[in-house]
């Protein structure tokens, strides 16, 4: 029979799985002479400087046994072999704990969930070692990645479970003063908690029912962002909330939920005390199509004096496309000796004319063809070119 093995006793994909321990720092395995005669001075010095105190000692064989119970284990074979391999393999672990070595267990923990897909047990024996502490590391190192080559962490956190959500949920509203990173690192563990926190939605039904803002406002981001089913039922309440940016996130997420249900709750929120969630409002009613709409956002149109919210009227009233609008329309585009709304109001009510299309609309659009206002004119004229 051929031998198959490489010199070091390792299969190949033992080998590859073993890759993710840096092995850089590892002894010099060569023999050291024995000292002939009396070292120079300073020698002896530097030669007990050198030996590592029983602290750091302790650590390094911590360190060399876990790597070669991880080895062990990833090429052990069925039944009593495997069940050994995982019982070093778990003393090893809480030997490195022990002795602190984060590092080390979070690459042991990588190995064990990378093996997970042709070995369900590895990953139950992962889940079962995983800590806060050690899924922290693994937190860090996913956010120090590029988002386009984030995925392969991410899956690794999400393989792990539950702890890895809580602690994104954790280090994504910690003291600022504490927390990994600044603002773009907390912004791509929220974009990680989108990504894996459907996975567990008791964990998500704890954040709506946190005390902190912040909290709430990124547990509804998570349920708008994966469009979880059962969210609407989080919705309901917190589109309701004292704090108006959960409200706003609220209606964001019932808009990219969608449904009737949603659709009456966002209607609601057009007379929200707080302009930014009236705007949102306006263009969550407009992409739903709710019905009553319409006449509810004419009647926003009378009343409104915040410009953003106007610009959104305008455009939700050219996501209907009901001609009876149109008069109300004019009134926001068209400019006049003694009335002249800003430009962005102006283009938002020419552009949802434009949508509607009626002979009325359409005149007026020509009429404006010419208009003083720069930016009016350059969109007017894009509105009236053919399309194909």
């Amino acid at each position: 029979m051929t031998d198959t093995s490489d010199s070091d006793g390792l299969s190949p994909l033992a080998r590859a799985l073993s890759s993710v321990f840096d092995e850089s720092d590892e002894d010099d395995v060569g023999a050291t002479p024995e000292p002939t005669g009396r070292a120079p001075a300073g020698e002896e010095e530097v030669r007990e400087s050198s030996n590592p105190d029983p602290a750091t000692r302790r650590a390094d064989e911590a360190a060399a046994a876990l790597r070669a119970s991880i080895s062990s284990y990833l090429t052990s074979g069925e039944g009593s072999a495997r069940t050994g391999a995982a019982r070093e393999l778990r003393a090893a672990y809480a030997e490195a704990e022990s002795c602190g070595l984060v590092k080390e267990l979070a690459d042991a923990l990588s190995a064990l969930a990378r093996l997970g897909g042709s070995r369900p047990e590895a990953l139950e024996l992962a889940r079962e070692l995983a800590t806060s502490e050690v899924v922290r590391e693994l937190v860090i190192r996913a956010v120090e990645t590029p988002a386009a080559s984030r995925a392969d962490r991410v899956r690794l956190l999400r393989q792990l479970g539950e702890v890895s959500v809580r602690v994104l949920v954790e280090e994504a509203h910690r003291d600022p003063a504490k927390q990994i990173g600044g603002l773009r690192e907390r912004r791509a563990m929220v974009d990680m908690l989108l990504e894996i926190g459907p996975d567990t939605p008791h964990v998500i039904t704890e954040m709506m029912e946190d005390d902190r803002w912040y909290v709430v406002r990124n547990g509804v981001q998570v349920i708008g962002g994966a469009v979880m089913s059962d969210g609407l039922q989080h919705l309901t309440g917190t589109v309701a909330h004292e704090d108006h940016r959960v409200r706003r996130a609220s209606v964001v997420a019932l808009q990219q939920i969608g449904g009737d249900t949603a659709g009456v709750l966002t209607l609601a929120r057009l007379d929200d005390e707080d302009p930014s969630v009236r705007a949102a409002a306006a263009r969550a009613v407009g992409a739903l199509g709710v019905e009553r709409g319409v006449r509810q956002l004419l009647g926003l149109l009378e009343t409104e004096d915040d410009d953003d919210v106007i610009v959104a009227a305008c455009r939700a009233l050219g996501d209907y496309r009901d001609p009876s609008a149109v008069s109300a329309l004019e009134k926001k585009a068209t400019a006049s000796f003694f009335s002249r709304s800003p430009t962005e109001i102006r283009i938002a009510a020419y552009r949802a004319l434009a949508a509607i299309g009626t002979p009325k609309a359409q005149q007026l659009l020509i009429d404006a063809a010419d208009d003083k206002d720069s930016r009016v004119r350059s969109a007017v004229r894009s509105s009236l070119r053919p399309r194909a």
